[in-house]
C-alpha cells in the first residue's frame, strides 16, 4: 500500500498493483486531498489513511481500472461507502458532490 499526496503517472501506479489485474482500490481523503492505494481491502487503505491522521468522515472508497479511457476508470464502488447519515446508503457514492471532488483528488494526483 502507498500512500500518494504528489503527483504520480498512472503507468507507475499500475506496476504497482498486487491484488487485482487491471485494477486498483483506492481510499480517498477529501479534506486532505491525499489517496492510499493498492490495498486488498478498501477499509485497508482507509486504515492506513487514518494512521496518519485522517478523519474517517473525509475517507471515501473507489476502483481505477487501467485499462478505461480517464471519464470512466473510476469505479466509485465500496462497501466504506455505506453511510446512511451521511446520505449515501448503497456501495456505490450517489452523492454529486462527493464524486466530483474524489475525481477530483484522483485526477489531480493520477496522470
Amino acid at each position: 500500500m502507498e500512500t500518494i499526496k504528489e503527483k504520480i503517472s498512472r503507468e507507475i501506479l499500475k506496476k504497482q498493483e498486487e491484488f487485482f489485474i487491471g485494477m486498483t482500490k483506492i481510499a480517498v481523503d477529501l479534506e486532505q486531498k491525499i489517496v492510499c492505494s493498492g490495498c486488498e481491502l478498501h477499509i485497508d487503505c482507509a486504515s492506513m489513511l487514518m494512521e496518519q491522521g485522517s478523519d474517517p468522515k473525509n475517507v471515501w472508497g473507489a476502483n481505477i481500472h487501467f485499462d478505461k479511457e480517464k471519464e470512466s476508470m473510476i469505479e466509485f464502488v465500496s462497501l466504506i461507502n455505506i453511510r446512511p447519515s451521511d446520505k449515501n446508503f448503497s456501495m456505490e457514492i450517489k452523492l454529486p458532490e462527493i464524486r466530483q471532488s474524489l475525481q477530483d483528488i484522483v485526477f489531480g494526483l493520477i496522470e
